[in-house]
């Protein structure tokens, strides 16, 4: 069936996969994949819709003393994703969509540990890149490590690190927003 929506493939696999009775949930999700990758996208160097979008992963806590500061994976993720934002040069996937995903496919911590099982889920969602990191804190000292990576390739793009003094949490945020100008830029 040839439609001139260009739907025609669409629904003939939405109606084999509600044949071999898929649940809705993967079928939603096998739907927007579909969608995304008929989109015409080309990637992280930009595509003819518009900037790539990206999605911005939780930052974590490589303390030795790790969750001494558990205020601080919300504080610096939602910075990052706030300078991802507002940067013209991307277009930032909702965090509403990664965590439906996480939710349908039922991932473990566990397989959320491994990057490419991350870069998938991005890829799912329509990011053509994924910014990850962490932080750590001891004698006094913070470092931020932040790295922008393809989705499709799983080459880091671009890399920056931030060392601070650690006792005022304006350092943390400041070296958050400037780590993740660094990534956003030109």
């Amino acid at each position: 069936m040839n439609r001139s929506d260009g739907r025609g493939g669409l629904d003939t696999i939405l109606a084999g996969a509600r044949r071999c009775s898929v649940g809705a949930g993967w079928l939603a999700i096998l739907a927007a994949a579909l969608c995304v990758s008929c989109a015409g996208t080309t990637g992280p160097a930009g595509s003819a819709a518009g900037p790539p979008s990206v999605a911005v992963w939780d930052l974590e806590d490589y303390s030795p003393a790790s969750g001494a500061r558990p205020e601080l994976a919300g504080i610096l993720t939602g910075e990052v994703m706030r300078v991802f934002q507002s940067s013209p040069s991307f277009r930032l996937v909702e965090r509403e969509r990664l965590l439906l995903a996480l939710e349908e496919l039922r991932l473990g911590s566990g397989q959320l540990a491994d990057e490419s099982t991350r870069l998938r889920l991005g890829k799912m969602v329509g990011a053509a890149a994924m910014v990850f990191g962490g932080w750590l804190e001891a004698g006094g000292t913070g470092r931020l490590d932040l790295r922008l990576v393809d989705v499709e390739t799983g080459r880091v793009l671009r890399s920056t690190e931030r060392v601070f003094p650690s006792t005022e949490l304006g350092r943390w945020i400041e070296s958050a927003r400037t780590a993740a100008e660094d990534l956003a830029g030109p």
